[in-house]
């Protein structure tokens, strides 16, 4: 697809440019031996690459692309199998979202969900009916400590 052709070649040259925090969360998390997958409508071969390119990609053990589904966001399937994948029910999982069917999928996954003000606003997450169970701009807001507490 050209589509995929045109990114696969900006991202070889491109600035990724990490959410800030994200890098010392994944590291906390690697520390911790959480395990962590992605769960992605990308393709494997797109995640791959922008993992690569961005030096995070040590930080996961699996990785759920839309090519492994049938369905898509807001279909659960992709957070389902994700949890699978790291041996973990969904409900005991963490899944950190920019996109309001991603959250609407995460929470009928039944996992706790962290929305992330990236690609929508606040407000837009709050009007959802699956709601966030946290609203962030940043990773570096996040507290360890209470993602722990959601779980005890």
């Amino acid at each position: 697809m050209r589509k995929e052709a045109i990114f696969q070649e900006h991202i070889k040259t491109a600035d990724v440019q990490l959410v800030a925090g994200v890098d010392t969360l994944l590291e906390a998390l690697y520390e911790e031996k959480v395990p962590c997958a992605i769960a992605s409508s990308s393709i494997v071969k797109n995640i791959e690459l922008l993992l690569q390119h961005s030096h995070i990609r040590k930080y996961f053990s699996h990785i759920i692309s839309g090519e492994d589904v049938k369905e898509g966001k807001p279909n659960p399937e992709c957070f389902i199998k994700a949890a699978v994948s790291v041996q973990m029910p969904p409900e005991r999982c963490v899944v950190f979202e920019d996109a309001l069917l991603g959250v609407e999928a995460a929470k009928r996954a039944k996992a706790k969900c962290v929305a992330i003000t990236t690609t929508f606003d606040k407000q837009k997450f709050e009007q959802l009916a699956h709601k966030p169970d946290m609203i962030i701009n940043k990773f570096n807001q996040i507290d360890l400590k209470e993602l722990e507490s959601w779980f005890r």
